[in-house]
């Protein structure tokens, strides 16, 4: 008899287990779906958007240029923006293109070429962000990442780059007091 009571509570859990997954495994498939499909799109799209926010920072930068003159200088290469002799570097590393670990590098500091002429050069301001995927994985944003980067927010491309171009001019404010 005690055979029998036990198997009926085998039976009895088993099935409680059985229903507890059905009732979980449909969201737990379809988060882990919702899961690949954002790596997906930022394996796909974070090297793009990348390139379109250098643009976005290349346009902002020439803007105030024509706004300002020459006076301070500015200028704009492929990896940094400089106004006189500070600079906006920015750098973006998907080492996988495939994967969607990446980082974004933003970082103002002493333009290239000018730090040996300072002796004691400020210190650099930096910021790592990496893309991510909006909720409905229509677009990519910036998300900030590391120690006490986590304040730093979200943005899109177009916020991000007004973000930097602000970033370089205070520090360039600053560093010519």
């Amino acid at each position: 008899m005690s055979d029998y009571l036990a198997e009926r509570l085998k039976a009895h859990a088993a099935e409680q287990q059985r229903k507890k997954q059905a009732e979980t495994g449909p969201q737990l498939l379809e988060q882990q779906s919702l899961q690949t499909r954002g790596e997906a799109f930022i394996s796909m799209n974070a090297r793009s958007e990348y390139e379109h926010l250098v643009c976005l920072l290349n346009e902002r930068a020439e803007q105030i240029r024509s706004e300002l003159g020459n006076l301070p200088e500015i200028v704009v290469t492929g990896s940094y923006i400089q106004i006189g002799h500070v600079a906006l570097h920015h750098y973006f590393e998907q080492l996988i293109p495939t994967e969607p670990n990446n980082q974004l590098i933003l970082s103002v500091a002493l333009a290239p070429y000018k730090s040996f002429m300072v002796e004691n050069p400020p210190q650099a301001v930096t910021h790592k962000l990496t893309a991510g995927a909006a909720p409905d994985c229509s677009r990519i944003v910036w998300v900030g990442i590391g120690a006490g980067v986590g304040s730093l927010g979200e943005f899109d491309s177009t916020a991000l780059a007004e973000f930097g171009v602000h970033m370089l001019v205070e520090y360039y404010l600053a560093q010519t007091k």
